[in-house]
């Protein structure tokens, strides 16, 4: 039970670290407590994947949820509305990590029109044997959901991520899926806005040359992103974004520094790297 423990740790401290990461085209993330992971993922977000063909906007997504062996309810209804998105292409998702069920599960928050379920047989998680059913009283919306990468979980929790979670999520959301789930933002050499947080956006910049706001957001935003990358072991589809990312965070980190020095000698900042 103690190694039970820590594997779960491990996971909350994952969701932990990616909740504070911005700058995702297909979704977004809000940590919600020690134990609580909301993921959005954006349905419309145009992935360069052309193997199958374009999902009209508005179209059903399919979810199955575990419906054999008891699992644990959280109802949909209970939850504020500030947390369910309504949106047709929004589907907003809760990664828990309860101490109590020592695994991590995944329940729709969406509250939208263009979700329907699907019932899996799955054994009970606790315990194999049992052939019991959730209550009557639980709609489908309400049951965790049958994820290749929660499923596995019991049997190889170390091998076991929240990117792999919130992967899995993207696949079931964008059509087509995309090959990069974790694919950037990109503006003017940096991230743009740093993805779909609003508040981010069209920060004032400096007339005399000095960083603005913006750029030292920006500066710890890629290095957070670089940090993240690298913990995911670089997978072949994050070669690209990561090499872009290394580029973008030390071109912003060569500003920065070049601001610094001017400042400290009293001298007029100059706009670094050809920069107007």
């Amino acid at each position: 039970m103690e190694a039970d423990s820590q594997d779960l740790e491990a996971f909350s401290h994952e969701c932990l670290k990616i909740g504070c990461l911005r700058g995702f085209k297909y979704f977004n993330c809000y940590l919600r407590g020690r134990e609580e992971l909301l993921v959005t993922v954006f349905g419309d977000g145009k992935s360069t994947a052309k193997s199958e063909p374009e999902e009209k906007e508005g179209e059903f997504r399919t979810f199955s949820v575990i419906s054999r062996g008891h699992p644990p309810a959280s109802p949909r209804a209970h939850e504020p509305k500030g947390f369910c998105s309504e949106e047709p292409n929004e589907f907003v998702f809760l990664v828990a990590t309860y101490a109590r069920y020592g695994r991590p599960l995944v329940w729709v928050r969406s509250r939208n029109k263009n979700v329907k379920f699907t019932t899996e047989d799955v054994k009970d998680w606790m315990n194999p044997d049992s052939q019991g059913s959730p209550s009557s009283s639980c709609g489908d919306e309400d049951l965790p959901l049958c994820l290749t990468s929660t499923e596995a979980w019991p049997r190889t929790p170390k091998t076991i991520h929240v990117w792999d979670v919130i992967a899995e999520l993207v696949g079931l959301c964008v059509v087509p899926s995309p090959t990069n789930p974790f694919e950037l933002t990109w503006g003017e050499g940096v991230l743009d806005g740093l993805g779909r947080d609003k508040s981010l956006l069209h920060l004032p910049k400096k007339q005399d040359g000095a960083l603005s706001a913006n750029t030292v957001q920006q500066l710890f935003a890629t290095g957070a992103l670089i940090s993240q990358f690298q913990s995911m072991a670089l997978p072949k589809f994050l070669h690209k974004e990561h090499e872009r990312l290394c580029a973008a965070h030390f071109e912003l980190l060569e500003r920065f520094i070049l601001a610094q020095r001017n400042s400290e000698h009293g001298l007029k900042p100059m706009h670094p790297l050809g920069s107007t």
